[in-house]
This record gives C-alpha cells, sequence and structure tokens, in this order.
C-alpha cells in the first residue's frame, strides 16, 4: 500500500546499449488510479437521533483509472537499429521503503547483422500475431547474444510485471470513426499503451 500519502511507480526501461536500466519514478496518489466506489447509507432521523449518512469502501469494488502520464514523461529516447537489439524490456514495481539490494538479471537480446543496417533499405523482420519476431527470417540477418543487467531495488518492492517491447510494434492497432485504438502491453497486473510526440 502507499505511504506518506502516495504510491511510488519505478519503471525500468532495459537496451542492448547500457548494462543498467534506465528508471523512472512516477508518485501518484490513491485518488489518482482508483475509483473508490463509495457505498453510502442513510439513518433517519428519529426523537432520538439526528439523521446520519455513513460511507463505506471495499478494496474489493475498486476500479482501475486510465492515467495521462504526459507530464510524467517515460521516454524510450533514440532507437538506432544499427547499435541495439530489436527488443526492450520494461519492469514495473511499486516501491516500498526498505533496504536496498543489488541484483542482477539476463535477458535474450537479438541483433541485425551491420550489413542490414544500412540507409533506406527495408529490412524484412516484423512481428507475429504472439508478439514474438516472425518465423521465416533469415537467420543470417540477425543474431542473437545474452546481456546481463545490473540493478539496484528496495527488498520490500512489489513487483508488478515486465513486458518485451519490439521495435516493429504497430503502436496504432486500428482506427474506429475518428478515434485511434493505441496498442497496449500487460504486464499481468499493469496495462499501458505508448504514444508519439
Amino acid at each position: 500500500m502507499w505511504s506518506e500519502g502516495a504510491y511510488n511507480f519505478r519503471f525500468e526501461l532495459f537496451s542492448s546499449n547500457s548494462s543498467r536500466p534506465t528508471v523512472i519514478y512516477i508518485p501518484l496518489k490513491p485518488e489518482d488510479i482508483w475509483n473508490f466506489n463509495y457505498k453510502r447509507s442513510y439513518r433517519n432521523k428519529t426523537w432520538f437521533r439526528d439523521r446520519k449518512y455513513t460511507y463505506s469502501i471495499d478494496p474489493q469494488k475498486f476500479t482501475a483509472k486510465k492515467v495521462d502520464l504526459e507530464h510524467n514523461q517515460i521516454s524510450f529516447g533514440k532507437w538506432d537499429l544499427s547499435q541495439e537489439a530489436l527488443e526492450r524490456y520494461v519492469s514495473i514495481f511499486e516501491e516500498d521503503k526498505s533496504s536496498k539490494k543489488e541484483s542482477h538479471i539476463e535477458y535474450e537480446l537479438t541483433k541485425l547483422t551491420s550489413t542490414k543496417v544500412n540507409g533506406d533499405i527495408k529490412i524484412g523482420i516484423g512481428t507475429g500475431s504472439s508478439g514474438e519476431l516472425s518465423s521465416g527470417i533469415n537467420t543470417s540477418t540477425t543474431s542473437k547474444e545474452t546481456r546481463k543487467y545490473s540493478y539496484t531495488r528496495e527488498e520490500k518492492d512489489d513487483a508488478l510485471g515486465t513486458v518485451k517491447i519490439f521495435f516493429y510494434d504497430p503502436i496504432i492497432e486500428s482506427k474506429s470513426g475518428n478515434n485511434y485504438v493505441v496498442r497496449t502491453y500487460n504486464t499481468g497486473v499493469v496495462t499501458f499503451g505508448i504514444t508519439v510526440q
């Protein structure tokens, strides 16, 4: 739960050109992320007591709000395929104050061979419906590597999940009338989308 009146969300962005993740903190108040769905009850006035309204909340009945992080931007920055892998990882935590702990994690990454990253040449790589790199890729155009990352976290942090994001993932999945449907990613706890500035 929150302390000092706000949750402190920690976003970690893992890219292949650094051995440590980029860390962004987003503090959010409970009312920023939850509809509390208050239950109101009423007690009638009698000769012996005043009328009274009572409000109660049930955490099981909270519903999530959409949160616009425009003012707390989490930027992916430049993504140069001549220097970086085709995927990046995003991990999300709700931070709780405790002792800090240094840890390590490994991710498998796919990089294009340098001969294929050249000017405006179209590279025949995309994503399949499962989000994994599509089958039928000529293995001579890519190479696999495992990268070890170091990070420092609080021991009591709540892990809210990790997702893999591919360079070729579409940002917009469809259009309905004048509205666009943005591709979303789900960590199992948090669902988020990405926009372009």
